[in-house]
């Protein structure tokens, strides 16, 4: 009787995933607790801008040193220590007694969080196929639209019952136990890992080796530097994408609960229910976007990986920028409420970037450069609570900042529409390969 393939690298994805629901828990617990927070210690919007974007500003730079910093130590032992390094700092947020202090603290946070994406993207280039890249990343990232809906109740209900200092030691707490876990399971290799058989094995380094839609030998065997690939006008037109994509993000991951008690009247409770509705319009698009991707790729005629996430990218990005400008300018809640998951919904199913990132750049250069592009991105989220925290002073409302994300993503999907561009054509004999690399 054959053997069947093991099927390890969907445990390893798994922690992944966790890693990503933990990660974007604890980023939006400060939004959700914002309320309490702020009466607390007597904040004005401006001073709350930058404690939100404070998180960004390490979380930019050391995403950038992350990803040099697991191609030289692995992804195995970067994801670890991060998740450590984050998780007492989430839990140090409860000990914070004034605007500095508290500064000092997400500071702290965002070096923590900084290298998770790219050293994600590097544990996906370690152990799936070329050809699963997208559907791995996308299983791990919806983490990261679960990570909210479970911790926007918990984060409000520990507000309220248990004041907003308690939920913050209780999601410290959970990444400590995940770090503990994943050290015990993972390995940085599919063939250090002893319950991966050789039938796993195989099928990772067919899928790896052979690309759909493009001959990557030329690629791999690049003596390019890091730089020189950085600055390709493909590389930095799906950074400024993503930069885009972060804008919107983190403007309704740090704003959008306060948004929904300030503009909207809603109420601590009302607001705990309610915010969760963007997120579960984020976790639908962001299954569909990857679904439709892969599709995209398989009808498509050659087969290629660029043109199936280039185009989901440009059509939900320009979906976004329209359905969440809209959702400024409507007058009912229940209907700007609705816009908004929708918005996210688009959002999300855009998140193809870093696939893009793992189809173009060889990989003994994919952490660097996956960690400029998500350097690139992470000034999105330290423009985003510091400009709506100064419109909001200014001006009263939020209907500028929702704007303006507007305009970032509209340009994002203009600049992937024209620079983007497909490489070499795979012959019939590589494609041939494809499918039957592809078959268990």
């Amino acid at each position: 009787m054959e053997e069947k393939s093991s099927r390890v690298r969907y445990g390893i994805i798994a922690f992944s995933f966790f890693a990503c629901l933990i990660n974007y828990g604890d980023r939006i617990a400060i939004s959700v607790a914002s309320p309490a927070i702020i009466k607390d210690l007597s904040f004005t919007p401006i001073e709350w801008g930058y404690i939100l974007s404070a998180f960004f500003w390490t979380y930019s730079i050391f995403g950038f040193i992350g990803g040099f910093v697991n191609d030289k130590f692995g992804a195995r032992n970067t994801y670890g220590l991060t998740m450590i390094v984050w998780s007492i700092f989430v839990g140090l947020t409860a000990t914070a007694w004034n605007f500095i202090s508290l500064l000092v603290v997400r500071l702290f946070f965002g070096a923590g969080e900084g290298p998770q994406v790219p050293t994600a993207t590097k544990l996906v280039s370690n152990w799936f196929p070329k050809s699963e890249s997208a559907k791995a990343l996308s299983l791990s990232q919806v983490g990261t639209t679960i990570g909210p809906i479970l911790a926007i109740p918990l984060v409000a209900w520990l507000t309220v019952t248990m004041g907003w200092r308690i939920s913050f030691v209780v999601l410290g707490a959970l990444g400590i136990i995940w770090a503990i876990f994943w050290f015990l399971y993972a390995k940085e290799h599919p063939h250090q890992h002893k319950k991966v058989n050789q039938k796993e094995l195989e099928y990772i380094h067919k899928g790896r080796d052979l690309q759909i839609g493009e001959v990557n030998a030329e690629i791999e065997d690049s003596k390019e530097s890091v730089w020189s690939f950085i600055k390709k006008p493909y590389i930095l037109s799906v950074s400024i994408c993503y930069f885009a994509y972060s804008f919107v993000l983190f403007l309704v991951i740090t704003w959008f609960p306060n948004y929904l008690v300030d503009a909207r009247g809603m109420t601590m409770k009302e607001m705990g229910v309610f915010s969760i509705w963007p997120w579960v319009g984020a976790s639908v698009g962001l299954v569909l976007g990857s679904y439709l991707s892969d599709q995209i790729v398989k009808k498509s005629k050659n087969r290629n990986l660029i043109s199936g996430r280039k185009s989901v990218v440009v059509v939900c990005q320009l979906l976004t920028a329209v359905t969440f400008s809209l959702s400024a300018m409507v007058e009912s809640t229940a209907l700007a409420l609705t816009l908004v998951t929708v918005a996210m919904g688009f959002l999300l199913g855009s998140w193809q970037y870093q696939s893009l990132v793992i189809a173009i750049v060889p990989r003994k250069k994919l952490g660097a450069v996956s960690g400029f592009v998500q350097s690139i991105s992470a000034i999105g989220g330290i423009l985003a609570p510091i400009l709506t925290g100064y419109i909001v002073e200014l001006t009263g409302t939020y209907n500028t900042a929702f704007y303006l994300g507007s305009a970032f993503c509209l340009l994002g999907s203009v600049l992937v529409a024209i620079f983007v561009r497909p490489l070499k054509k795979a012959s019939n004999q590589n494609l041939e390969s494809i499918e039957k690399a592809t078959a268990l």
